[in-house]
């Protein structure tokens, strides 16, 4: 009896051990592709909810434009495609434009939360991009003034 009972005490402690150590790393191990569908059926038995997943450096923008408002004299218009080249679903991100002058000095800064610049039925706040779909913006922003000759976007 006494080995048995040993032994059943070990197994309880590695279990329990174990799912201490899921439970802690439950927000960093549950975004990665080799634990994420350990914690979807844990979550489907428990009734958790598995945080979204993003990867800004998985994001592209393609044919960036900015130009001088046709109808604003002291606006800029914004054009481009952004891409989730990702492996999975993941929010729009805040879209960062950074002008700068001759010298390479930051001269102005704006941020595009997704609600700025995303219009119809991705406006909704739980949309998510999907995985290698076009998303086209085009918003308009306030001139940064004539010492700004270089731009630049960033996600965040």
């Amino acid at each position: 009896g006494h080995a048995l009972t040993l032994r059943i005490a070990t197994i309880l402690a590695f279990v329990l051990l174990s799912a201490q150590v899921l439970y802690w790393q439950f927000d960093d191990w549950s975004k990665t592709a080799t634990m994420r569908p350990v914690y979807a059926s844990i979550c489907s038995v428990f009734g958790c909810e598995l945080p979204v997943r993003r990867s800004v450096r998985d994001l592209q923008s393609r044919k960036l434009a900015v130009r001088s408002h046709p109808e604003k004299s002291d606006a800029l218009l914004v054009d481009a495609l952004i891409i989730n080249e990702a492996s999975f679903e993941q929010p729009f991100p805040v879209i960062e434009l950074q002008f700068m002058d001759i010298s390479q000095q930051l001269v102005g800064s704006y941020l595009l939360e997704p609600s700025m610049y995303l219009d119809g039925e991705l406006a909704g706040s739980d949309a998510l991009m999907a995985i290698r779909t076009p998303v086209h913006v085009d918003i308009d922003i306030p001139d940064p003034g004539p010492k700004a000759v270089n731009y630049q976007l960033q996600f965040r």
